[in-house]
């Protein structure tokens, strides 16, 4: 859930938010079913999931509150995000419990979005164990660890299409060259490496053949930029 201050001063309280949300919503553009797997509280309403088409009987509800965060944006594209529940029912909410869950028999793909903790290294795992085809995104920042680091990187080789924004992939492959990012990470396992950049669109690159793309954003009334990268 977020709490959003934009930079005129409006807000917007108890939205359902988050990069995991919102490439959900995109799935919808090719698939009628998706589902969501993460833990929420029993404060959150999972009712709410259908007017997004999005299916919640992969959500995991416990006796922790819901996730739930400040977003505070900036006019030139700046996001501060501000935890409203404590650091440990952040991570028990968002990185433990679907480890625990049954991966369901018809489960065709998923996009995964991980920090490199190793219990999310066991549910990739499980996943491509179970035929599952994967895409993921990182999110990362200048305080993971060397052993994060290591684990989502092993983790690469199992994703199909891995896309980062523009602020992980400089801690994942350090600031370099556009094309030499990409190349970088797609040398860890990856086909298809996307880097989002906010209103500048994508940049794709396809280690098979070896090609770059340049893909514009949309055009759209843009309310929140969390997950564009």
């Amino acid at each position: 859930m977020d709490d959003i201050v934009f930079p005129d001063g409006r807000t917007a309280m108890g939205v359902i938010g988050g990069g995991g949300l919102y490439a959900a919503i995109g799935m919808r553009l090719w698939s009628r079913d998706v589902v969501l797997i993460s833990a929420v509280g029993q404060d959150f309403e999972i009712n709410s999931l259908e007017p997004l088409g999005l299916n919640g009987s992969g959500l995991l509800v416990t006796d922790l509150p819901t996730p739930r965060a400040w977003q505070l944006f900036e006019e030139d594209g700046r996001r501060t995000q501000i935890f409203r529940v404590p650091d440990e029912v952040w991570y028990e909410q968002l990185v433990l419990p679907p480890s625990a869950k049954t991966i369901p028999p018809a489960l065709q793909a998923a996009h995964f979005i991980g920090r490199g903790d190793p219990n999310e290294e066991k549910w990739v795992l499980a996943l491509k164990e179970a035929g599952v085809r994967l895409s993921a995104e990182p999110i990362v920042d200048e305080s993971m660890t060397a052993d994060e680091g290591a684990s989502l990187k092993r983790c690469l080789k199992h994703f199909e299409l891995f896309s980062p924004g523009v602020s992980e992939i400089k801690v994942l492959v350090g600031h370099l060259p556009v094309r030499e990012q990409l190349r970088a990470l797609a040398a860890y396992g990856p086909r298809v490496v996307a880097l989002r950049q906010g209103s500048a669109g994508s940049v794709v690159y396809d280690k098979e053949a070896d090609q770059f793309w340049r893909v514009p954003a949309a055009k759209a009334n843009v309310v929140d930029v969390t997950g564009a990268g």
